[in-house]
Formats: C-alpha cells, structure tokens, sequence
C-alpha cells in the first residue's frame, strides 16, 4: 500500500512556455519579441538545440530563435501566410468557440476565425516537484507588470511587454497570446489530479481588440496570474 509521502509511478512534473498567433492576413518581414523565462533549461533548449528527452519543442512558424541581451525570445519568422484550416488540415468544420464567461462567440467581422493558429512551446519534465504554491517567485516565471493593473494581486490581473514588427494589409487583424503553466499531476483511482501555477497574457483574446495593419512597436499584453490552484496532496 503506498504511503501517503509518496509517489505514485504516473506522477509527473512540467513547466510549459507557449505562444499562439492567429491572423487573416499574410505577414512580411516578421520579428517578434516575447517575454521569456530567465531560466537555465529553457534558454538551452533555445540555443543549444538540446536532446534532452526530457524537453519538447513545437515550432509551427518554423522560425529562427534566439535569446536577446535583455532576455526576450525572439523569433524571426519573415514572411508568413496563414492557412484555413481545410488547407492545412483538410478539415471543413469550425469548433464552437467561447469567451471567457463561458458563453458562444458570435461571429467575428475580421474573419479572423476562418484561420488555424500557430504555435511555439517548450515542455520541459522534471523530476521534483513544481512548487506551484509560489510559482512566480521560485519557479521559472514571465516578467509581469501588476501597478497597471485595479485591484492586481485580487484579481490575479497583470500586463506584459512583446515587441511586432511586421508588414502587411491595413485590414490585416492579428491575436496574439504568450502562457507559461507549471504543473504537477496524478492519478488517483479513476481520475487525474493537480496543482499548478500559470500565466496567461493576450492582446484580444477576449475582448476582440485586435491588432491592425502594419506594427513597429511593444505591445501591452493583458492577461492574468495564479498561484496555487487545484488539489495538494498530504504529506
């Protein structure tokens, strides 16, 4: 019978880094700049094209990466088009899409939908325990700003600094979000269990304040943070 100060076999330990962009329009020349963890494994994983099996890359930009003097992920991405998702997946349906009260989008005049997203992430497995209680002091973190937030640390509400820089069409609409999650989980019985830590930002996700046209600038991306969130298994 296992004791309760121990692990389960199927017990795992991530910290996942992941940005999303979805736009209706080709983009040329494309730089972006993206908070990023100041954290021994996730810069190797950038710069050193690791092996470690422990590590999991997705680039579906297929772009150039690499690490700034002030610590940004930049990925040069040059000129990018975007694909239905019949043209890249030939798939003709669209999944219902919901906003964060729960309730079904409406239809959307960008046409911003009608295109697949693209991802970038790092999945990183430990082989300890994610301290989730306190995250986003002694686990990898994003540089966050709270001050412009009402209410910031109630409402787990903060801002983010990325940086665009591309051309294209003036009715060109582009979301854009940035995450970071650690997480530990287990199963226990019939059903997975956790705990984690997050932080999501975003230009427009939920309120469709979209990027338009050409950028050459930072970006204020609004978003939130949690600590401590879900179940705690005793010591």
């Amino acid at each position: 019978m296992m004791s309760l100060d121990s692990e389960p076999e199927n017990f795992s330990h991530q910290i996942e880094y992941s940005a999303e962009l979805r736009t209706n329009g080709t983009l040329n020349d494309t730089e972006i700049l993206l908070p990023f963890p100041e954290d021994e494994r996730f810069r190797n994983a950038v710069e050193n094209d690791s092996e470690d099996p422990n590590v999991t890359i997705s680039n579906d930009f297929n772009a150039s990466t690499s690490i700034t003097d002030s610590g940004y992920l930049r990925l040069d991405i040059g000129d990018f088009r975007p694909e239905t998702p019949e043209e890249r997946f030939g798939e003709t349906e669209f999944p219902d899409s919901f906003n964060e009260s729960g309730e079904l989008r409406s239809a959307n005049v960008s046409g911003i939908r009608k295109y697949t997203s693209y991802d970038f992430y790092i999945r990183i497995d430990y082989n300890r325990s994610i301290n989730t209680s306190n995250g986003l002091t002694k686990e990898p973190y994003l540089v966050s700003n709270t001050t412009e937030c009402q209410n910031a640390r109630e409402s787990g509400c903060a801002t983010t600094q990325a940086y665009m820089n591309y051309e294209t069409g003036d009715q060109t609409y582009l979301e854009f979000d940035v995450s970071l999650e650690g997480r530990n989980s287990w199963n226990e019985g019939f059903s997975w269990q956790g705990n984690s830590y997050r932080q999501d930002f975003y230009n427009s996700y939920y309120d469709n304040g979209y990027l338009t046209g050409s950028q050459d600038g930072w970006v204020t991306l609004t978003g939130r943070e949690v600590e401590g969130d879900g179940t705690y298994r005793r010591d």
